[in-house]
């Protein structure tokens, strides 16, 4: 920065710039002449940083941490890439293993990836059994003949509320945005669903299933038609 723009990271350039504004406001001078002053200079220095860029690399001290890599022994550095700092093995290029650093520089530990359990469920689809799997958003239930077949399914966790449609047990699911949402058992058979949780109470109104606000301090009636509500 000195080298390529010795002018605009000098004091005297933040003063100047201070008097110049100054003089834009009490109407001495128009912001535009100010401008078209500051963009002619700057832009011969522009030139000149782009044709000196690529004779010179900068280079990053490497900082080694107390970190022992937990593949091979040696000792950690912080490197830097586009999403901010992280710990590469000093063993580099004969070890590629990384960690990754929180916010506040600690490392953040490695979630071990859960093995499948086997269940006697049977994939509707293809006949094949189906395992319970863990992912970002939970447990699901995937068919073992997968990438042929990418049958999956939740695994039901129950409410204790009775669907107002066919009387099955009403779900929590989680959507693959990781929203929550309720919907029937009998799905895609049986279509209710709705995003606020569902309560074993009808509406005296319309005679529709009532379900509990966002904060969970009132109930309203799941009937956009029904103007019923209940704290």
């Amino acid at each position: 920065m000195k080298e390529n723009f010795p002018e605009y990271v000098d004091y005297k350039f933040t003063a100047d710039a201070e008097t110049k504004l100054d003089s834009i406001a009490q109407g001495e001078h128009s912001y535009s002449e100010v401008l078209s002053s500051f963009y002619d200079n700057f832009t011969k220095c522009l030139e000149k940083a782009d044709k000196n860029a690529p004779s010179k690399k900068i280079k990053i001290p490497v900082e080694e941490t107390d970190y022992i890599c937990d593949q091979c022994g040696r000792k950690m550095v912080i490197k830097y890439g586009p999403y901010g700092k992280f710990l590469a093995c000093s063993g580099y290029p004969d070890c590629k293993n990384t960690m990754q650093l929180d916010k506040n520089g600690n490392v953040i530990k490695k979630v071990e990836k859960a093995e499948p359990v086997q269940t006697d469920m049977i994939c509707e689809k293809c006949g094949k059994p189906m395992v319970l799997r863990t992912g970002k958003y939970g447990s699901f239930y995937a068919c073992t003949d997968y990438p042929k077949c990418k049958t999956t399914k939740p695994v039901p966790d129950p409410i204790g509320v009775p669907c107002p449609k066919c009387g099955r047990d009403i779900l929590k699911v989680k959507s693959k945005s990781g929203r929550i949402f309720f919907r029937c058992e009998g799905y895609p058979k049986c279509t209710f669903a709705t995003w606020n949780k569902p309560v074993n109470e009808k509406c005296p109104k319309c005679g529709s299933i009532l379900v509990e606000s966002k904060k969970g301090d009132s109930l309203y009636c799941s009937n956009q038609d029904c103007d019923y509500k209940k704290k």
